[in-house]
């Protein structure tokens, strides 16, 4: 006789550690499953008490400045082309909002403004989750029991200090 087993799968949220220079680093398979590659520019905008990246979309335009044709030694010739080139961002909702790049190890720098309002440290832990393209970024608060119980204790041991000397 089979039996049927219903596997529920809890939906594992991912935490992200806030570095020293405010950065934090994206999982590899959030970032290929968004197609993400080193050096795309994101928004970063507070939504909801959470920092919101949504990547833009960027229009490069190279417009050529000059070119030239060298002989060197009479055998090779070399072609030389100059060109501008003009990134332009097609979808940015406000103007108040910060873009960033994302770095080859997956990094992205949190602007100090934005953390500051937060209330985000170094070392918090940040809980990332995707909202459609973008991903949102919220700050995990800690454990409220372990707080209260620590901090009795250590007003406890504060006491005890104080009465020996």
């Amino acid at each position: 006789m089979e039996r049927s087993m219903k596997v529920e799968e809890k939906s594992k949220k991912e935490l992200l550690e806030v570095d020293e220079l405010g950065r934090v680093t994206i999982e590899f398979d959030r970032r290929e499953r968004h197609g993400i590659k080193e050096k795309d520019k994101f928004e970063i905008y507070i939504e909801n008490n959470s920092i919101m990246l949504r990547k833009l979309d960027i229009l490069v335009e190279k417009e050529e400045i000059g070119k030239s044709k060298y002989t060197i030694n009479g055998d090779v010739e070399i072609d030389v082309q100059v060109n501008k080139i003009k990134e332009t961002i097609l979808n940015i909702n406000d103007i108040g909002h910060y873009i960033r790049r994302i770095d080859e190890l997956g990094r992205i720098v949190i602007p100090i403004e934005l953390r500051q309002l937060l209330g985000i440290l170094p070392k918090d832990k940040l809980e990332i989750d995707d909202v459609g393209n973008n991903m949102s970024l919220t700050k995990k608060e800690k454990n409220r029991k372990y707080d209260k119980r620590h901090s009795a204790y250590r007003s406890k041991r504060q006491k005890q200090h104080s009465r020996r000397y």
